[in-house]
């Protein structure tokens, strides 16, 4: 109803502009004689006050010709100077001193009924006070002669024509609308119709529109694709809650189960080693323990509720020292070889104490855990433009290239370590990704030189 109302609206303005414009050509076409009987007016007014400065200066003919004759005279307009007696003193058409008979005399004079047909323009002229002549100018056709359709004789017109302008324009706005704003509006309805019943695959084909309605139709091809972008993660996402639960339901009842087992021979009593039986027990609660621990870290580190994130200004270079440091006696017992590569300067960086360590630990251990068939580790520190970088490598098996991508996911294992003993959890390179992520870092895992893994990580360098 309001499209309705405006369109009309429209269309009446749009009449009411054009009869406008063809009403002022009217009435400029009418005015037209009134404007030149005004422009001759003053012309005739300024060389006439000429002309009668030179007679009161006494001053002789030519300078009466030299201000008498305007340079802007129309090819078609006459000028002449007769005094009383009918003689010509300048003239644009005639010769100075010939005398006018009363025939030619009246053909200059205004008619009787005024100014309408009037043919020529004249001024008095006085000489010592006394009617000397006049100034005459012949207009090049008679003033509003010229027969003409008055601007008042298109009120009749304009009150039937307007309405049948109005209704015309109308229907054409109104084929206008429907052709370029109501059918792109209908498409684009059709496809929100689809997204919200759900097809989020549906798109509307763009036009090459510039105006409003081309940006609504990209608007909601993005819209559609964000949605369908939303979906496709949130699978994503279910998916991988799904699996999660499941991993994490098998890791804790795999030690539970083997612990519930022995406690309940011991309880029984039919125990045949109850020593071992204990031992079992104490092991299996340990790695629950670790599990759940790694769990409840993993959590507050990817919801930011872990203690204060407080970094501190840290040697990069003695954290790593020392890490590795304490992990000698048990590479050492182990029968690994240690390459080290350390720098001796201080590699400043902001650092949340324990943290890094932490990373380092999970690094070494599965360096151990999954290395032990080459018994070689190496440790590396070096500076990369805005980066601290730290490797540490192995000889085993390494990773494999289809693998390289998920070993930082929760609970992901591969082969490798699925068949291994380690009994790892498959959160300790998760914690390590988000604890490096939290320090503006990356983390990757690429071949070692030795044949098996080289995991990696960048901590931002501080500006010294």
């Amino acid at each position: 109803m309001l499209t309705f109302i405006g369109t009309v609206l429209l269309a009446i303005l749009l009449t009411a502009l054009i009869f406008s414009v063809l009403f002022l050509i009217v009435y400029n076409h009418d005015s037209y004689g009134i404007r030149e009987l005004i422009r001759a007016q003053v012309l005739v007014r300024e060389r006439a006050t000429a002309v009668q400065e030179v007679l009161n200066d006494g001053r002789d003919q030519e300078a009466l010709e030299a201000v008498a004759l305007p340079t802007e005279l129309d090819p078609d307009e006459q000028v002449q100077i007769i005094d009383m007696k009918g003689t010509v003193w300048a003239a644009s058409n005639d010769n100075p001193g010939r005398v006018l008979t009363s025939t030619e005399i009246l053909h200059w004079l205004p008619p009787s009924e005024g100014q309408v047909g009037m043919r020529a323009l004249t001024y008095p002229l006085t000489r010592d006070g006394e009617m000397w002549g006049y100034y005459v100018l012949k207009l090049k056709q008679p003033v509003l002669a010229l027969e003409k359709t008055p601007a008042s004789r298109l009120i009749p017109f304009a009150f039937f024509s307007v309405p049948l302008l109005a209704l015309i324009t109308s229907l054409l706005l109104f084929w206008f609308f429907g052709h370029h704003l109501v059918a792109p509006v209908r498409r684009v309805s059709a496809v929100m119709a689809r997204l919200a019943a759900g097809d989020f695959r549906a798109r509307i084909n763009e036009s090459k529109r510039t105006d409003e309605i081309g940006q609504l139709e990209r608007d909601v091809n993005i819209m559609a694709a964000k949605l369908q972008q939303a979906k496709e993660e949130a699978e994503i996402a279910d998916g991988t809650r799904r699996y999660l639960a499941a991993a994490a339901s098998h890791d804790l009842r795999t030690p539970l189960t083997a612990l519930l087992a022995h406690a309940e021979l011991l309880k029984d009593g039919i125990a045949e080693k109850p020593s071992q039986s204990i031992s079992v027990i104490h092991d299996k609660g340990l790695m629950l323990k670790g599990l759940i621990d790694n769990l409840f870290e993993l959590i507050s580190l990817e919801a930011g509720t872990s203690e204060a994130w407080q970094t501190k200004r840290l040697n990069l270079t003695e954290v790593v020292r020392q890490t590795v440091i304490s992990f000698l006696p048990s590479l050492e017992e182990k029968g690994f070889t240690v390459d080290v590569e350390i720098p001796d300067q201080a590699l400043w960086a902001e650092l949340v104490p324990g943290k890094i360590e932490r990373v380092l630990d999970n690094l070494l251990t599965n360096a151990v855990n999954y290395g032990s068939q080459g018994l070689w580790i190496g440790v590396k520190v070096s500076r990369l433009r805005g980066w601290f970088r730290v490797d540490v490598a192995d000889g085993g098996q390494g990773v494999a290239p289809e693998d390289r991508n998920r070993v930082f996911e929760r609970f992901f294992r591969g082969d490798l370590a699925r068949n291994s003993s380690s009994g790892g959890s498959g959160l300790g390179l998760a914690i390590c990704k988000e604890i490096i992520q939290r320090h503006g870092g990356e983390i990757g895992v690429d071949s070692s030189p030795g044949g098996g893994a080289l995991f990696w990580f960048t901590i931002p360098i501080v500006i010294e």
